[in-house]
């Protein structure tokens, strides 16, 4: 529920900040590379109402809001020559939906503001996030100026440089997928860094503001490999009173279907590995909340935190996972190799959470 009165106050800010083509003539192809996209997405969707809009801005951009919509530049829509390039931007800005970014972005932004901010912020989340009304006029005053401050904030800024990098790994595994080259994803991306040369723009000051610089994504994407696992690593998470051994009594089970190594884009002296699938939450009755997944016992490290987003898994039901980590460049390769075969101790935190009808 709140997901969707943040989405009403993003969509609010752009529209305000930006003229929307509802005519243009390129809109129909954009919504046919968009549908056939998502037609072919691996993971399952979550169901949001997809559509692209055109915005008047000579600034190549593109931009996804949580929700389904996402909004290109006619400035983009000028420099793209082939349906390749529009892939990887579309796909880019789905990865950022699926993986709920606005959401996580807003409260990452709201962690750094005022006490008082959170303080009328978590009542007015409390009832917001049930779908009910809040009653109180000055907590709704403040909530609404706080969703309208942070719709503003997105439109000059878009996402984090961290999000960023994981929309780019989303993207490029569900586009590895669907058959398309490596070389043909970076298309896009060196045009971009040829629109900010002419500009004489730093790369790390580019038409996407706040990303991470074009030549370190695209050197990510093509120094990077994407591993299939023929055999899944299962993660079991099990109550204590349950032998180890017992796999089929875990309450929670995550297992990586794929593995992903490459150049971190954000800094030259790490890699970043993820790990990809699913999870499911076994108990029938109970839901639960996951707060860290770290791994120990690595050589010249005796813990490697993973760059995991708490989120909460509901009582019998499945969904999609994913974490990284980073790790310095020389002790990459045996990390990816552990994961892929060898043994891994895992340290977790895990809530149980109680889910109430309204």
């Amino acid at each position: 529920y709140f997901e969707k009165e943040l989405t009403a106050g993003v969509n609010s800010a752009i529209r305000n900040n930006y003229e929307v083509l509802y005519e243009h003539p390129q809109l129909p192809r954009m919504q046919t590379r968009l549908h056939r996209l998502l037609n072919q997405w691996t993971e399952t969707l979550k169901g949001y109402d997809y559509r692209i809009l055109i915005i008047k801005d000579e600034d190549p951009n593109a931009m996804a809001v949580a929700g389904g919509n996402i909004y290109v530049t006619t400035g983009l829509l000028e420099m793209i020559e082939d349906d390749s390039e529009l892939d990887f931007i579309i796909g880019h800005e789905i990865a950022h939906i699926e993986r709920r970014h606005g959401l996580r972005e807003f409260k990452e932004a709201q962690k750094r503001a005022s006490f008082a901010a959170i303080a009328a912020l978590a009542v007015g989340l409390g009832v917001a996030a049930t779908g009910g009304d809040v009653n109180d006029a000055a907590i709704a005053t403040q909530l609404t100026a706080i969703i309208a401050d942070y719709g503003n904030q997105f439109a000059a800024k878009g996402f984090s440089r961290e999000m960023e990098q994981e929309a780019d790994i989303f993207a490029q595994l569900q586009l590895t997928q669907m058959g398309l080259p490596k070389e043909k994803m970076i298309f896009s991306l060196d045009k971009l860094a040829t629109n900010s040369s002419k500009l004489e723009l730093p790369l790390t000051a580019n038409a996407f503001s706040n990303h991470p610089g074009l030549n370190a994504r695209i050197n990510q994407i093509m120094n990077s490999s994407i591993v299939s696992l023929d055999k899944p690593r299962n993660i079991y998470i099990m109550d204590k009173k349950i032998s180890a051994t017992d796999n089929e009594k875990a309450i929670i089970k995550i297992t990586a279907n794929f593995l992903y190594k490459a150049p971190s884009s954000n800094k030259s002296d790490e890699d970043i590995i993820a790990l990809i699938g699913d999870i499911v939450n076994n108990d029938k009755t109970n839901s639960y909340q996951i707060d860290k997944l770290d791994f120990i016992g690595f050589k010249g490290s005796s813990l490697i935190k993973s760059n995991f987003k708490e989120f909460a898994i509901n009582a019998g039901s499945k969904m999609d996972f994913a974490t990284t980590v980073n790790i310095n460049n020389d002790k990459s390769d045996e990390v990816f190799n552990r994961f892929k075969s060898g043994p891994m101790n895992i340290a977790t935190k895990v809530l149980k959470v109680t889910i109430k009808p309204g």
